[in-house]
């Protein structure tokens, strides 16, 4: 298993597997793995001197199938074992007409429990669900705010990539370049990269076939190498890559894209509607200031007039005394003049003495 799953052996040298001796039982499987990985097989019948290939039969390993029934096995994986029925339970979408698809993941050991078979075993260890993919920055600026048919591609592609399973069975050697290249069937869309540590590094990613073959040529692995990379969470929903059917890809993909569009247009139009909210408060806001300022003006009003009307009434009163007062001064003074006092003054004025 350590020369399958190592990347690196995988596309530098030809692999050969020997299912000959041993315990007959691990020969199905040998046989199988061989079949997954796409290696060929050689074998030696009891004292005969010719090697018998078996190559690799031209089938491909279900990977919706693998996906579905993956929650089940990691249920088992956590407690060793489960009920069967918990097991089948925990399959995605379920139907006990595919029973048979997804007994060869499991073993009976008694009490209707079950564990995981040496199959699942195998699968689990070769694939790496946990990790993100490394993508070179280039690719990354490319693809991180397009969300065109192509880019959805190859963003698929490249989110399917960190899976050794899915990745072995679309990727391919082309002689113009010592890269490895990953596609889905039926797709322009590509991959281009290289393998170091069991891990792949997405290097270049091309739309179309037409820029594929143009540019693919230019480019080698000591060219990838000193490229700058980084791992890539990819947290938008881009499908998965579980069909061969060009035409059924791409309706899925245009479907996310209407999705997507959708959902923008839905948080658009939320925030408009909270801007429109903000401005409702906001005015709510203006008219309760000018409310509040109308209503101290009124009460400004009210208590200068009262002040007004206070002040009219000490004036009156003011003048009334005085009236009063100018009245009784006059009447002293009548009293103080004897009679007939203005009669001489003005007959002594008149005789000019």
């Amino acid at each position: 298993m350590a020369y399958l799953t190592d990347d690196n052996l995988n596309y530098q040298y030809d692999l050969i597997l020997n299912p000959t001796g041993g315990y007959k039982g691990v020969i199905p499987f040998v046989t199988v793995l061989g079949m997954l990985y796409g290696k060929r097989s050689v074998y030696i019948f009891e004292h005969a001197e010719q090697l018998i290939n078996l190559p690799p039969l031209p089938f491909s390993f279900d990977i919706d199938i693998y996906n579905r029934v993956v929650p089940a096995l990691k249920r088992i994986d956590e407690q060793t074992a489960i009920a069967e029925q918990e097991y089948y339970a925990c399959i995605i979408d379920y139907t006990e007409q595919e029973k048979p698809l997804f007994t060869s993941f499991i073993e009976p050991i008694g009490d209707n429990m079950v564990t995981i078979s040496p199959l699942a075993e195998v699968l689990l260890s070769i694939e790496n669900r946990n990790s993100y993919p490394i993508v070179s920055q280039n690719v990354i600026d490319e693809l991180l705010y397009d969300n065109t048919q192509p880019a959805l591609a190859l963003k698929r592609l490249i989110k399917n990539s960190v899976n050794p399973l899915w990745r072995n069975q679309h990727s391919e050697k082309w002689h113009e370049t010592n890269l490895i290249v990953i596609k889905q069937n039926a797709t322009a869309e590509r991959l281009a990269g290289f393998v170091k540590n069991n891990a792949f590094y997405v290097a270049y990613a091309f739309r179309t076939h037409e820029i594929y073959e143009r540019d693919l040529p230019k480019y080698d692995e000591k060219m990838a190498k000193n490229l700058k990379y980084q791992q890539w969470e990819i947290t938008e929903n881009v499908g998965k890559s579980q069909s061969n059917d060009m035409d059924l890809l791409r309706e899925r993909d245009q479907l996310l894209i209407e999705n997507r569009y959708l959902i923008e247009k839905i948080k658009t139009l939320e925030e408009v509607i909270d801007n429109n909210d903000l401005d409702k408060l906001e005015e709510k806001d203006q008219l309760e200031v000018l409310n509040q300022k109308i209503i101290e003006l009124s009460q400004c009003i009210v208590d200068t007039k009262l002040e007004l009307e206070q002040q009219k009434t000490h004036a009156e009163i003011n003048y009334q005394a005085l009236e009063k007062q100018l009245a009784e001064q006059q009447k002293s003074t009548k009293k103080l003049i004897s009679k007939g006092f203005f009669s001489r003054l003005f007959y002594v004025v008149k005789g000019g003495r």
